[in-house]
């Protein structure tokens, strides 16, 4: 029997083109209250709505339904997939969009959010018992990585290469994937090895790949996690104990461990502060007009320290 720590309670809203932390009590009635302020998705590609949904739901214990509701969110991150597989224009269109107005485009999920999107449907299909689609979410999601991890080295180039034309050298980035450094520069943030891989991402893979029987990939997903987060005697313990696991037959033989998943916290609340642009516009009669044009700015609000789970 297992205890993983997952510091990710996921519960997000649409607001002007950014995510923003709904608090929902823990009891139903709260939950239910929840679902009916959530109302309607305004498109078939409110990604935030389809994800808080598959939440709420999950916390009510209708797992299928949840799962429905996640399944859409994913298909709206497999459209930015497609688009990143083929970005010819991409990187300057996502940059103009989100750095002059954050409001004029979809909401496409920050990096790790499409990731976690992947993680709850491996949860999901496990608390269905269907193991065969909890690997394939899985494989989906080293899958996912490997897109967004090229994405943005792509970006990166880019932005090396327009810094080098006027005269910054690349020796003065200071890079932490996916973060801008002068707003998070905190030790936490310095040590993550990017915006989206985590320890947890890799654990679950390991113990899907393990309870099927396949111990390399399970081994795989283990050292990564142990790599992102070292020195976590459970990650240590789950790849010391893996060939004797391995040899109780897992899945087929009605043997897997038992996995707890407690979760604590939630997500950086981000939302859009509109400010005002003064744009000169030509005019025959007065010669130049001042016009105010209002632009959004994302921004992350603060993250307030969770109770730990008292047992």
């Amino acid at each position: 029997m297992r205890l993983s720590y997952l510091a990710a309670t996921f519960s997000i809203a649409m607001l002007g083109g950014c995510a923003t932390v709904s608090e929902v009590p823990t009891s139903s009635g709260g939950v239910d209250e929840a679902i009916v302020k959530l109302g309607k998705p305004s498109s078939d590609t409110d990604l935030l709505h389809f994800m808080e949904k598959g939440e709420l739901l999950r916390r009510k214990g209708q797992q299928h339904e949840a799962r429905e509701s996640l399944l859409q969110a994913d298909a709206v991150v497999r459209l930015w997939e497609d688009h990143a597989r083929n970005p010819v224009g991409r990187v300057a269109e996502t940059a103009g969009s989100l750095f002059l107005n954050d409001q004029v485009r979809t909401y496409e999920g920050r990096d790790f959010e499409k990731v976690l999107l992947s993680n709850r449907l491996t949860a999901s299909h496990l608390a269905l018992g269907e193991w065969d689609k909890a690997r394939t979410e899985v494989k989906k999601m080293h899958e996912r990585e490997a897109i967004i991890a090229e994405f943005r080295a792509k970006d990166i180039e880019k932005a090396k290469a327009e810094a080098q034309e006027k005269g910054v050298t690349a020796s003065s980035f200071r890079e932490i994937n996916g973060y801008p450094v002068e707003t998070l520069d905190h030790p936490e943030v310095n040590a993550l090895k990017n915006s989206y891989e985590s320890a947890y991402s890799n654990y679950i893979a390991g113990f899907v790949y393990e309870a099927l029987g396949e111990g390399g990939l399970a081994a795989a997903g283990y050292r990564k996690a142990i790599e992102m987060r070292p020195g976590e005697p459970l990650l240590a313990s789950a790849l010391e104990g893996l060939d004797a696991r391995i040899s109780r037959g897992g899945v087929k033989a009605g043997m897997v461990d038992t996995l707890f998943m407690i979760e604590a916290g939630n997500a950086p609340q981000l939302q859009s502060v509109q400010l005002p642009l003064l744009l000169p516009i030509p005019s025959t009669s007065t010669g130049i007009n001042i016009i105010a044009t209002p632009i959004s700015w994302p921004t992350v609000g603060p993250v307030r320290t969770p109770e730990p789970p008292v047992s």
